[in-house]
């Protein structure tokens, strides 16, 4: 049965995010390496944009600076997360409150292009939100999608130490303490494939990298992931089980 996201959960972390301004830039490395994967991949964002799960609008406004003839909209469930993407004032950047898993949200066709950055694993399940993005795109479009390794063992270990902490003190307790939200999953690159593929997309490139992690000097169960996720890098340099993210780029089919 395919389990739909929850939507207070998301609302209240990211409210909470947007208050506490702890969703920084990424660093210029990451935008280099988005921007020559997307070249490498025969890819250019032009026309209509839609950044699903846009936050504060940092991240796409950031990666396509250079791009002054794109028109980005920006969803997001956080209404402070939308008041901050709309604050910084952008001719060409609009953010509205919405849910993704709303089909009607927009009308059929009107989009060119869709980035995905770190949202899709929160969702449980992927396949209403394609689904609507399937019928939110023109035939010709395509779908760039940055998210967390699902088998990536770092995040393997967190989500068990996630699902005890929030046995033993509820969900709420995770939102507070600023650590996920209950909606968030491992997915795997096999279940982006098949969801995708019955979404009349295709994934036509794909590559894990690792990001850097933070390193904070403490006892944190941050600072012990971070450790961790440094050690295995360093263990095991050219292995799924190191690399902290991947990226891919889903052409429509037509």
């Amino acid at each position: 049965m395919k389990k739909n996201q929850i939507k207070k959960y998301e609302v209240d972390l990211f409210n909470q995010l947007a208050f506490d301004g702890e969703y920084d830039l990424a660093p210029n490395e990451l935008y280099s390496f988005i921007l020559d994967f997307l070249a490498s991949s025969g890819i250019r964002v032009k026309g209509e944009l839609l950044e699903a799960g846009c936050g504060n609008g940092s991240f796409s406004k950031a990666l396509f600076s250079d791009n002054k003839g794109l028109v980005t909209t920006g969803v997001d469930i956080s209404p402070e997360m939308v008041k901050r993407a709309n604050g910084s004032r952008s001719r060409n950047y609009t953010a509205i409150v919405g849910d993704l898993e709303n089909n009607k949200l927009f009308k059929r066709n009107k989009f060119d292009a869709v980035l995905c950055s770190l949202i899709l694993h929160h969702f449980p399940s992927i396949d209403n939100l394609l689904s609507n993005l399937d019928s939110w795109t023109k035939d010709d479009s395509f779908v760039i999608g940055i998210e967390p390794n699902g088998q990536n063992l770092t995040a393997r270990i967190s989500r068990l130490i996630r699902l005890m902490v929030e046995f033993v003190f509820g969900k709420e307790y995770l939102i507070k303490s600023k650590m996920a939200t209950p909606n968030e999953v491992n997915h795997s690159f096999n279940e982006y494939q098949r969801v995708f593929i019955e979404n009349n997309f295709e994934i036509v490139k794909c590559q894990y990298f690792y990001v850097e992690p933070n390193l904070k000097v403490d006892f944190s169960i941050g600072s012990l992931r971070t450790l961790f996720s440094r050690f295995l890098k360093l263990a095991f340099p050219n292995s799924k089980i190191s690399m902290t993210n991947l990226i891919f780029v889903a052409k429509k089919r037509i």
